[in-house]
């Protein structure tokens, strides 16, 4: 007995009682919903059964697929980690960071901000306003959005971090399996709301598949956990095999809806065997003149086909500019900025080695100046000439000359002043 696609129930129930929130998720719904020959068990019997069993729909859906994803999700990371383990790249301080990560916790934590985002809720607003929480969502994770002590919530666990501890899990979380892993969860979760137009997207609303079990991945942890991990790939499985679109006891009832459609009366009063009266038109009497030279016809010579094959310049950045973005992304680990310090440091060597080379220089041209031997004992001071021309006798005839001028300068003035 084929199991009932609960996802195209609901699709089927609130397409019927709900038309202006919800459009339809699959083609067949509609064609189904506008046929005559809908059986009368297909539908509840009043409104209000409906509603409850959108809302019970709705909880089954959800709850399968938080159950796959947080599992898809767990062993995502847990493959990770256990390739980070091996990297030997990283150091010690980042490794003993990752194998001391709580798998659980962080999964339950991502998997709660998603959910988060995908159906837009304000954890303000359920607190002042409990009547506006989904009945799918369960209260655990509404619990883990608005109380900031516990161990699912995002801020809480981020606080206690380090600095250094945040870069190596934000370092982490940017895998980029995480990230794919991320955007298929979230793509399956959005079709609980309504229907996804994309066709890239279409792919993953199906259900998270599973790739591998855990007991293949990790051969030597203990029976317990391996049987564990193959009971939560069971029921994966499972629910992928439900969510999978079963529509082949309504094909009846789609292709009555159609032959209604396509039944068209026929108007008794048009001949359709007739056919359409040509028009006669005239001959041309000449031919088609254009009236150019076959210069003219040439492509090669018509400027707009040249304007058009011209290839067009890429519009590079300059030099300076591409400098500016490698600063901006690398910093001082820049190609530019390593080789301008390289040859900063070149020329500083260059100019310490030359003015080393001139003192030397200078020294040795000094030492080479040097005095040597008895050229280097100091000479004794000179005598004053004055004392040895006090000692020495002047001539006779210079004494007799000089006392003729003493007695010169001595003789008074003895003429008289004669005024003309």
């Amino acid at each position: 007995m084929a199991k009932q696609n609960n996802l195209w129930r609901l699709d089927l129930l609130e397409c019927h009682y709900l038309p202006d929130q919800h459009p339809p998720r699959y083609s067949r719904t509609k064609l189904l919903l506008k046929s005559k020959k809908k059986p009368a068990n297909l539908l509840p019997n009043n409104r209000t059964q409906a509603l409850e069993e959108i809302d019970s729909l709705r909880s089954d859906i959800f709850n399968k697929k938080l159950h796959s994803s947080i599992v898809k999700y767990k062993r995502t990371l847990k493959k990770l980690i256990k390739t980070n383990q091996n990297n030997k790249k990283l150091d010690k301080d980042e490794l003993n960071f990752i194998k001391n990560l709580n798998i659980d916790q962080i999964t339950n934590i991502k998997i709660i901000k998603l959910i988060q985002s995908v159906f837009k809720i304000i954890p303000k607003k359920t607190i002042l306003e409990p009547n506006t929480k989904l009945k799918c969502i369960p209260d655990w994770i509404y619990q883990g959005l608005v109380d900031k002590t516990n161990q699912y919530n995002q801020s809480f666990f981020y606080n206690g971090l380090t600095q250094l501890e945040k870069n190596y899990y934000s370092k982490l979380m940017n895998n980029k399996e995480l990230v794919s892993i991320i955007k298929i969860i979230e793509n399956s979760l959005k079709i609980v709301l309504g229907p996804v137009e994309n066709k890239e997207v279409k792919k993953d609303i199906e259900d998270v598949s599973t790739e591998e079990s855990e007991s293949e991945e990790e051969e030597n942890e203990d029976n317990e956990n391996s049987e564990d991990e193959e009971s939560e790939d069971e029921k994966v499985d499972d629910d992928k095999a439900e969510e999978e679109d079963d529509y082949s006891q309504y094909d009846a009832l789609v292709a009555g809806s159609e032959d209604e459609e396509s039944e068209v009366e026929m108007d008794q009063n048009i001949n359709y065997n007739e056919g359409k009266k040509e028009l006669n038109l005239p001959e041309l009497a000449t031919g088609y003149f254009s009236g150019g030279s076959d210069s003219e016809d040439d492509h090669e010579n018509d400027k707009v086909v040249k304007n058009l094959l011209k290839p067009q310049k890429k519009n590079r950045r300059g030099q300076r500019a591409r400098q500016k973005i490698w600063e901006a992304k690398f910093k001082n680990n820049a190609n530019h900025i390593k080789k301008e310090k390289e040859e900063q440091y070149k020329e500083r060597q260059q100019r310490q080695k030359e003015y080393e080379e001139r003192v030397a220089k200078r020294a040795a041209k000094a030492k080479e100046l040097e005095i040597t031997g008895s050229n280097n004992i100091p000479l004794k001071e000179r005598g004053s000439s004055k004392e040895a021309e006090q000692d020495h006798k002047l001539h006779p005839s210079w004494e007799a000359k000089k006392k003729q001028e003493e007695a010169q300068k001595n003789i008074k003035f003895s003429g008289k002043k004669i005024k003309f």
